[in-house]
């Protein structure tokens, strides 16, 4: 990252995993935690999404949350560009979320083309946004701990969709999602 990493904390929480993920976080952490301000390698035990964030949000000291899930390639310059935007003001912040592939085969163009679609990404304006504007949900969004303190954790009932609901809670509270190009 393009940002202190001194003043950065890395939670990195592993859902029981056994691919051998939870040994690579441990490496991680061995290799650069003293680059961090902490790295922590957590246990989420109920496994899914929402229950995962509640482990990383109860271990979390720093004022800004930035969620960034395992499958998720971040640039390097996405920490300091989130952090520029809420110093404007705003307590969510986004970008667009550009979905990409590992492999070039027919299989991969197919999902990407479906992914990149109304039919496979629905409306979300942060999969097709091209202007700064307030939105109803973001991916890989960055939140004012703040937030969190007030409309609380995820819902751990929901396997899918728990971002959504969590951004439904925060703007029924009075907060915005800003959505800006300058995020990836």
């Amino acid at each position: 990252q393009t940002c202190d990493r001194r003043n950065v904390e890395l939670l990195l929480v592993d859902g029981r995993s056994s691919d051998g993920t939870r040994q690579v976080m441990e490496r991680y952490r061995q290799e650069h935690g003293g680059e961090y301000r902490r790295v922590l390698v957590l246990d989420n035990p109920g496994k899914t999404l929402p229950c995962g964030w509640n482990v990383a949000l109860s271990a979390a000291l720093g004022e800004v949350i930035l969620r960034v899930d395992a499958h998720a390639r971040i640039p390097a310059d996405i920490i300091q560009e989130n952090l520029k935007a809420l110093e404007t003001g705003e307590d969510i912040v986004g970008g667009p979320c550009i979905s990409i592939i590992d492999q070039d085969s027919g299989w991969q163009r197919v999902l990407l083309q479906a992914e990149n679609s109304l039919f496979g990404s629905g409306i979300a304006r942060f999969r097709s946004g091209t202007v700064n504007q307030y939105v109803s949900t973001l991916a890989h969004a960055a939140y004012r701990r703040k937030v969190f303190e007030q409309v609380g954790g995820y819902d751990q009932r929901l396997a899918r969709t728990e971002d959504n609901e969590m951004h439904y809670r925060m703007r029924s509270a009075g907060y915005r999602c800003y959505f800006t190009t300058a995020i990836h």
